[in-house]
């Protein structure tokens, strides 16, 4: 399931980008194209992940760990709300710093997509690359891009609030309407997930778009080179 997973994202971000590249890919060429950027994909998250989150969450974990620790050794010298409070607000701070880097990292799917096959390909060209393209970003469309992304969450965990309150409602008819509640959880679950990441990457190309046209000029249409293994004769765009 994880593997799929990860298959499918990069798949729905090779949509969104071969339909503004003008590029006709059908179902099974864009999965082909996916599954052969399964594993630079699995490094790129990698390289994500060292990068900008693990400091972070190792941080939080040791402050959180510390409070507890000095609320539990101390035997009550250190205020238990003073803990609680602490601890809150680190989570939330952690909350807030994965939205930051949501927002900065933005482009890097699709810079990845656009970079990948050159000769120049490397996760240091594509977060310098990324770094170059956040600098383009004019005045009011960061508080768009803020906007759009929390908007889309919320109206998620709507959703997810929704999808729960009738998995529990189902839960109560026995054994059957259970298995039917986990099933209703899963899959809802599972749709409203893709749905919030698909709307937010479409947005989100809308902004890469244009900062590439004010980096590299009004004609950037960006690389396809990747779709020329499954679609030779629609290697360049419209």
């Amino acid at each position: 399931i994880i593997i799929a997973g990860v298959i499918f994202k990069t798949e729905r971000t090779i949509w969104i980008d071969s339909f503004f590249d003008s590029v006709t890919l059908t179902s099974s060429q864009s999965w082909k194209i996916a599954r052969k950027l399964f594993w630079p994909s699995v490094l790129l998250n990698f390289g994500i992940f060292f990068r900008y989150y693990a400091l972070a969450i190792l941080a939080t974990i040791l402050l959180v760990g510390g409070v507890i620790y000095a609320a539990v050794a101390t035997e009550g010298a250190f205020p238990p709300l003073l803990a609680l409070a602490i601890i809150a607000l680190t989570l939330i701070g952690l909350i807030v710093y994965s939205y930051i880097i949501q927002i900065r990292l933005r482009y890097v799917w699709f810079i990845f997509l656009d970079a990948y096959g050159s000769p120049d390909f490397s996760h240091r060209a594509i977060f310098t690359q990324m770094k170059a393209l956040n600098a383009r970003l004019k005045e009011g469309d960061l508080q768009k891009i803020v906007l759009t992304t929390l908007g889309v969450d919320a109206v998620g965990a709507v959703a997810d609030t929704a999808i729960d309150g009738v998995s529990r409602g189902l839960s109560m008819f026995g054994g059957g309407g259970r298995m039917a509640g986990q099933l209703v959880g899963l899959v809802g679950s599972t749709m409203v997930a893709v749905v919030k990441d698909y709307s937010k990457q479409v947005s989100y190309y809308m902004f890469y778009r244009l900062a590439r046209q004010a980096l590299y000029g009004a004609d950037d249409k960006g690389s396809v080179s990747l779709y020329a293994d499954v679609t030779p004769q629609q290697s360049q765009p419209l």
